[in-house]
């Protein structure tokens, strides 16, 4: 049996469009959720006076707002801009915003490669494959970390690949295919 969450806020009139995602939030629950089964695609630059204004005018969470720009400008953490924006609906509890800093800090230890990894596998599972090539592509022009492993780099041409299958792009896909195979021939 499903679980069904009412909202508290109002739908909003004007979205917040999340550009890593590529998606409009209409609500403050939808900003929780996104921020809780997302958070791969969102850093701190996130957490900006956009993001501030939407709070207050389209949401009327000026309390909100005006506790995300305190955190901003006093420099507080990335965890800690998260829990509050993805606390402030009461859509998760104690123990799942637990669970989400823990995958935060989690995220803190990978090295830069694996963070923008992650990020591109959630908007490549996200159906978003322009924006999934560009971070895939990335990864491929950085120094390559030896401690990340043949598998590692094997793992991101096929991903590339598949991005490159999705937008029918199979002469780029098969050389991408091709590549992931050398890297890892199992």
């Amino acid at each position: 049996m499903g679980v069904v969450v009412v909202c508290r806020y109002q739908r909003t009139k004007a979205p917040l469009f999340v550009e890593q995602a590529g998606v409009n939030l209409y609500s403050l629950e939808e900003l929780s959720y996104f921020l809780y089964h997302n958070i791969c695609l969102a850093d701190r630059r996130f957490f900006d006076e956009r993001l501030c204004r939407w709070l207050k005018e389209e949401v009327g969470c000026e309390e909100l707002a005006l506790r995300i720009q305190k955190g901003i400008s006093s420099g507080a953490s990335f965890p800690s801009l998260v829990r509050l924006a993805a606390g402030a609906s009461g859509l998760f509890g104690e123990k799942e915003l637990t669970k989400l800093e823990e995958r935060l800090r989690g995220l803190a230890t990978l090295a830069e490669q694996e963070r923008i990894k992650l990020r591109a596998d959630e908007l490549l599972n996200n159906r978003n494959e322009w924006a999934a090539i560009e971070e895939y592509r990335h990864i491929l022009n950085m120094h390559q970390n030896n401690r990340l492993g043949m598998g590692f780099y094997g793992a991101v041409w096929n991903n590339l690949g598949v991005c490159y299958a999705r937008q029918f792009l199979f002469r780029k896909a098969a050389n991408c295919f091709e590549t992931a195979y050398e890297y890892q021939p199992d």
